[in-house]
């Protein structure tokens, strides 16, 4: 509906219907409180409100009564161009305070947030709240953390807060139930708040910590020792990593680690046309049982092209018991991270008594083609030494049993991957297929480039079209079989 759906609203008579659409001007709030009385069955709201309030009113007590009996399983009320007192949008708020997945989306900084979500308290499960536009700092409204007292959430599973300050609202929940906690592109990140509500919120499994920087004072680091947690998941980028070193995650498995996008004065954006930097020298700052508790670590965003990937070398020594490891496209010739990967952990040895690196490495995804003679001399070593029968120790490697490429290479090369994976050592012997002209990953897999015009630069890689169909899974047995599924087909 329009901005004239009132009228048509106010002449439909159909209890059954169930999802709802409307666009309206804030001053038909009031027709819309009374309509709404007529959809006995209404499961699905989504409000566009549009305009100022000409005006505050709460509906009497008997009004919120009958229509509150229309608890609905999903509501999306958006906020455009809105100003005014905040006691009419509370006041149609209140109509829906049964409704267990809750969106709110509004304009303005100053909007009280804590007032309006403790409508749906008692019985939300999810929330989700975004501001239109990103809030700066200077708008922060940090002494409204200490003006609201904590309200119990008890049914709340997922929250979600996006655009705005986080502080003020993590400091007016408890939510013992939550188990999903996600805050992405947030200014005003105060720790002590976030501590405070994770300590409420022990039931916790996935956490997300995106678009934040903070900094981590010594007489912080002092007054808050690590709490217990039960995460399993982490989503962050490199300036969330040190608030991690304040929370004991024995259950955590899974790390996904996010470029940062950097403006050319250095300061954290959130355009997503701005080159990417991921830094992975604060791993090595967690503290010991958080890495050594890690399975999986991902470090791919989509198909995201990262600008600069730093300190990969750094980190692997630490990471002793990481099964699944995905590494991203680097933009640069001379930083593609899986040819990092493969040096260092040849350098580490296969057998017992070296220092293996990623011993316990299973599956191995790359968005970049690896050079293949030092790739295809890991896998033989290793997979190799994997299979030796015999008495196992702790610290001997696992045979790495599937790599995940981006394309499909060469029916040769594919071929030697798989001999390799096997632990056999492939013959040089074959066909060799080179090309010089096309994009750089098709002379990579020695393939017929779909674009052999391609524009090829000395820093930056070119890719055509054949490398984005799909994931490539490539796996081995005993007898080198090729298995290899992916949306492509085997043919050159």
């Amino acid at each position: 509906m329009g901005n004239s759906g009132m009228d048509v609203l106010s002449s439909i008579s159909c209890p059954s219907i169930e999802v709802l659409q409307a666009i309206i001007l804030s001053k038909d709030c009031s027709t819309l409180q009374s309509n709404l009385q007529t959809f006995s069955n209404l499961k699905d709201l989504e409000l566009t409100i549009i305009g100022s309030y000409p005006g505050s009113r709460i509906p009497d007590t008997p009004t919120v009564s009958k229509i509150s009996r229309i608890t609905l399983s999903r509501l999306v009320v958006t906020f455009k161009a809105a100003s005014g007192p905040n006691l009419t949008t509370l006041s149609l708020l209140t109509l829906f305070c049964s409704t267990r997945n809750v969106k709110l989306s509004h304009e303005q900084e100053n909007f009280d947030w804590p007032s309006a979500i403790s409508i749906f308290a008692e019985t939300v499960e999810e929330l989700a709240l975004e501001q239109q536009i990103l809030a700066t700092k200077s708008h922060v409204r940090v002494k409204s953390e200490l003006s609201h007292s904590r309200l119990s959430y008890p049914r709340l599973k997922s929250l979600k807060i996006d655009r705005l300050a986080c502080s003020p609202i993590l400091s007016s929940i408890v939510a013992p139930a939550l188990r999903k906690l996600s805050l992405t592109a947030i200014n005003g990140f105060t720790p002590s708040a976030f501590l405070a509500f994770i300590q409420g919120s022990p039931d916790i499994r996935i956490l997300r910590l995106t678009g934040i920087y903070m900094a981590i004072t010594p007489p912080f680091s002092t007054t808050f020792p690590p709490l217990p947690t039960a995460i399993e998941e982490i989503d962050t980028t490199h300036h969330g990593l040190p608030i991690l070193n304040f929370l004991t995650l024995k259950s955590l498995h899974t790390l996904r680690l996010l470029g940062v996008f950097q403006s050319k004065s250095g300061k954290q954006v959130h355009a997503y046309s701005e080159p990417s930097e991921l830094h992975l020298s604060p791993i090595c700052k967690l503290d010991l049982t958080i890495l050594r508790a890690l399975t999986t670590l991902d470090l791919c965003v989509g198909n995201l092209v990262l600008q600069l990937v730093i300190g990969l070398a750094e980190a692997l020594p630490l990471l002793i018991r990481l099964e699944v490891l995905s590494l991203p496209r680097t933009h640069h010739n001379t930083n593609i991270l899986v040819d990092i990967l493969v040096e260092n952990m040849r350098q580490g040895g296969t057998w017992a008594g070296d220092k293996a690196v990623l011993p316990r490495l299973k599956r191995l995804h790359t968005k970049d083609y690896p050079e293949w003679e030092s790739l295809l001399m890991l896998l033989a070593e290793r997979n190799r030494t994997a299979h030796i029968k015999g008495e196992k120790k702790g610290n001997e490697t696992v045979p790495l049993e599937e790599l995940n490429l981006p394309g499909l290479p060469n029916s040769f090369i594919l071929e030697r991957v798989q001999l390799a994976m096997a632990g056999k050592f492939p013959s040089r012997n074959g066909p060799q297929i080179t090309t010089t002209v096309g994009c750089d990953d098709c002379k990579l897999t020695r393939s017929v480039c779909e674009d052999p015009n391609v524009e090829r630069t000395f820093e930056a890689r070119s890719s055509c079209g054949r490398h984005t169909l799909g994931t490539v899974h490539i796996t081995a047995n005993s007898s080198g079989y090729i298995s290899t599924s992916s949306h492509q087909t085997m043919s050159d």
